[in-house]
């Protein structure tokens, strides 16, 4: 919140008090709760102000509201990037949290943060894979998509991949930017029979006409949250220090089990700070272990394969400063997060591993 967005103006009728010097939002809220100021909405010209009026103090103050209802959705929209509060209270019910994602829709023509999320999926995928055409990385992410040990008709997987197309705007017609490159049914069929990574998340049986997809399993992905298992046990202040060791202990808990696709993700920082240097040095080396780019957060990188990969992530971190900005993270986090505890050097996980 700028202090930009609040203007301050003495009125004649109450020119004998002295003005007030407003230095921040709280503060403005602290008198708020303080004096009881009477509210009084107006209409002008471009838009709405709310005319907060402190007669013991001598002075009216007004916020230029730009159609926010209150004082509480005032800030909170423009906290998250909103400076019109029709437009704040459109953007909440198609599920966005911030103006900059509901602004990348507008100009993509999605409708939903749903639809910005798949579509930001489909273009994960198609970097990643190489993919031609979108509707490629879209069967991608429906494979993906599938729950474990679950079936499903080709009919109805064309089916959900031509209804998903139309589904990313409110007028129901493909994108332009949506390249198309599967004519038909059988087009899709062959193209997934193809493609020995498809095959592998979702084998088709030709006798049911259907994709089939096995249990999860030790054949799950799993990704480390490393930082946060390195710090297992302690507090992160008043001298606590991670060990990379923790890291090794819950790697190797999970090898025993019969986990074998399992990559460690790690801030940056981490490597300054680790108790056993010498540890860390050795986890480094290892080819399933990964930096995050410095002054970047591991989480997000974290979060992002776990998307990407239909992985698990092992962790305690609820990530609820993430859950906030991120419906489909908000959604599946209790599915896609392991938790564990490390006592005297043995690794128990929850009940959520397979």
């Amino acid at each position: 919140m700028r202090i930009s967005d609040l203007t301050y103006i003495d009125t004649a009728g109450y020119s004998q008090g002295p003005a007030l010097k407003i230095a921040s939002l709280e503060q403005f809220i602290e008198l708020l709760d303080l004096y009881e100021p009477r509210v009084v909405y107006r209409n002008v010209k471009g838009g709405q102000v709310m005319d907060f009026i402190f007669p013991h103090e001598g002075v009216l103050l007004t916020l230029r509201s730009n159609y926010f209802k209150d004082l509480v959705e005032f800030t909170k929209g423009k906290d998250a990037g909103f400076s019109d509060g029709k437009v704040y209270r459109i953007a909440l019910e198609a599920g966005f949290v911030k103006f900059a994602d509901y602004q990348e829709a507008e100009e993509l023509g999605l409708a939903t943060y749903k639809a910005l999320d798949t579509y930001r999926m489909i273009e994960s995928l198609m970097e990643g894979h190489k993919y031609n055409t979108h509707d490629k990385a879209h069967v991608h992410l429906l494979l993906k998509r599938m729950p474990a040990g679950s079936q499903k008709k080709d009919k109805d997987m064309w089916s959900t991949l031509r209804s998903e197309m139309k589904a990313f705007t409110s007028t129901k017609k493909i994108p332009q930017w949506y390249k198309i490159g599967l004519k038909d049914i059988n087009a899709m069929v062959n193209f997934i029979k193809s493609n020995g990574k498809l095959v592998k998340i979702a084998a088709y049986d030709a006798k049911s006409k259907s994709f089939m997809k096995a249990a999860a399993g030790i054949n799950r992905l799993i990704v480390i949250d490393g930082a946060n298992v390195a710090w297992a046990g302690g507090s992160g202040r008043d001298g606590d220090k991670p060990y990379a060791n923790n890291i090794i202990l819950v790697t190797d808990a999970l090898k025993k089990r019969g986990y074998k696709n399992i990559q460690i993700i790690v801030d940056a920082a981490l490597y300054h700070r680790v108790a056993d240097m010498d540890v860390y040095k050795k986890l480094k080396r290892r080819k399933y272990f990964h930096e995050a780019p410095a002054k970047r957060d591991a989480d997000h990188f974290v979060i992002n394969y776990a998307k990407d990969e239909d992985a698990l992530i092992v962790t305690n971190d609820q990530f609820r400063d993430w859950c906030k900005d991120d419906p489909w993270l908000k959604e599946n986090i209790s599915n896609i997060r392991v938790t564990f505890m490390i006592v005297g050097g043995k690794v128990e996980f929850g009940s959520e591993l397979p």
